[in-house]
């Protein structure tokens, strides 16, 4: 990712060959964290950024707060962005473990 950091800007998260982007959908409503940008521009904005980054190779995978808070709907989202799910997780438990 590092190859492509001045067309792409900067992830929230990212993994070999994939950048998450966590959205909690405020920045979209221009009476949000957007100011005065009309929210049109914002989406406008962050799909070219996306276009780029699929351009580029690298994977991309977008999730909500909605995904985050229900582990089986942030684990599909990843899986189906092509992050494998490690077998021994570095904090000791597995989130999407019963």
């Amino acid at each position: 990712m590092t190859t492509c950091a001045r067309s792409l800007g900067r992830g929230d998260l990212g993994w070999a060959g994939l950048i998450g982007e966590f959205d909690g959908l405020r920045k979209y409503r221009a009476t949000g964290d957007a100011g005065d940008v009309a929210s049109e521009n914002i989406v406008i904005r962050e799909k070219r950024r996306e276009d780029r980054a699929r351009r580029s190779g690298v994977g991309f995978a977008r999730w909500t707060w909605q995904d985050a808070f229900h582990a089986q709907g942030l684990i599909q989202v990843l899986s189906a962005a092509g992050l494998e799910r490690s077998p021994s997780p570095p904090w000791g438990r597995d989130i999407g473990a019963p």
